[in-house]
């Protein structure tokens, strides 16, 4: 709706009648947005531009997705070391000596490389390294990688219409734990439940909670509902506002003079990456909202390591993967100062038991 005039002076407050229709329908999630616009010109500013914007929860909550009883079965085909899982148009294969998803192909063409694994380190900011982050978490960089033990895993094949399977993993010499149930459904949808057990040992902080995940490059174009356009994180999301975004994966990354942490998103209800033909991948939510970020570029590409080097993002060399993280949170990214200061309190990650869960939908 519009609302041409406002006539009230400085300090003074009215009420108006919004020409907006106030229709609300269980099962979903309303916002009113605010923009004050300029109506004619003036020096340096053109008409229409936006002086200020702000966005209130108007009604309603998102509902988060629930899987439905599925028509067909699945097949399974289970080595000592791998097990296939084959349903209607799709094929997931897993390693038993990893842990891992190690592909997911739909009507023959493989969407999904690697992932979702489990992850907690973030190409450092220029805070995190004025924090020392860069060297004090480093401990958490690529560590299911290189620093893990599979104690744990199991196939249960019970229930021809959705079958899971469960591992779990030491880190860092049995002070964490890391429990993944992967529950595949006939459709070629599946839930992944994550699980970080703080056993011992004590941390300063983690930088994120989530998984890495390696999608094909084709998979370029980007749609989400969550807090956009632009990059933004848990202490600087405020003047993003929620809704639906379309995006390229080529446009995500924003080139700070030093590669670094980049394009990430909060309060992302789903997130689909989709080929020129359609189809894809959709992540949603399970229980808590999600953020994620899709860069052609992996964390290593955009880690300065421990010692600082000196390169710039115009020396960045674009992989042919995509490279998603799909999280429950990250790290904030302010600090009181940029030479020193750790994110205030209440947006650090304490080392401490951490779960969150979300869906992967075919897209076909």
């Amino acid at each position: 709706g519009l609302l041409n005039e406002l006539p009230i002076g400085p300090r003074a407050a009215q009420t108006f009648a919004l020409p907006i229709k106030t229709i609300v329908k269980a099962g979903k999630e309303y916002f009113l947005t605010l923009r004050y616009l300029l109506k004619t010109e003036e020096p340096f500013l053109e008409k229409g531009y936006e002086l200020a914007t702000e966005q209130f929860v108007y009604g309603g909550a998102a509902a988060p997705y629930q899987a439905l009883v599925q028509n067909g079965d699945l097949k399974v085909e289970e080595t000592a070391d791998k097990v296939v899982v084959k349903g209607k148009d799709f094929v997931a294969s897993f390693d038993l000596k990893n842990g891992l998803l190690t592909s997911y192909v739909l009507k023959g063409e493989e969407l999904l490389a690697q992932g979702p694994k489990p992850a907690f380190y973030r190409a450092p900011t220029d805070n995190d390294i004025g924090a020392g982050l860069n060297k004090s978490l480093r401990m958490w960089r690529n560590v299911y990688d290189e620093k893990s033990t599979l104690l744990t895993q199991k196939v249960d094949k019970s229930n021809p219409k959705s079958l899971t399977i469960f591992f779990r993993s030491s880190l860092l010499n049995g002070d964490a734990e890391t429990e993944q149930l992967f529950t595949i459904q006939a459709d070629g949808t599946i839930k992944v439940d994550n699980r970080l057990i703080a056993v011992k040992g004590k941390y300063r902080a983690l930088m994120r909670v989530g998984n890495d995940l390696q999608l094909n490059k084709q998979l370029n174009a980007i749609n989400f509902y969550g807090r956009g356009p632009g990059e933004n994180y848990w202490d600087r999301k405020t003047a993003s506002l929620i809704g639906l975004y379309k995006s390229k994966v080529n446009d995500q990354y924003f080139p700070y003079a030093r590669p670094q942490e980049s394009g990430n998103k909060t309060d992302v209800r789903w997130v689909s990456f989709t080929n020129t033909k359609g189809k894809g991948l959709k992540f949603e939510y399970a229980e808590n909202f999600l953020s994620f970020s899709a860069l052609p570029y992996t964390i290593e590409d955009l880690d300065p390591e421990a010692e600082k080097k000196q390169y710039h993002s115009g020396e960045l060399v674009q992989r042919d993967k995509i490279y998603v993280h799909m999280d429950l949170q990250q790290l904030g990214v302010q600090g009181i100062d940029s030479w020193g200061s750790m994110p205030l309190s209440e947006y650090q990650i304490p080392y401490k038991n951490q779960q969150y869960s979300y869906w992967i939908k075919p897209i076909k």
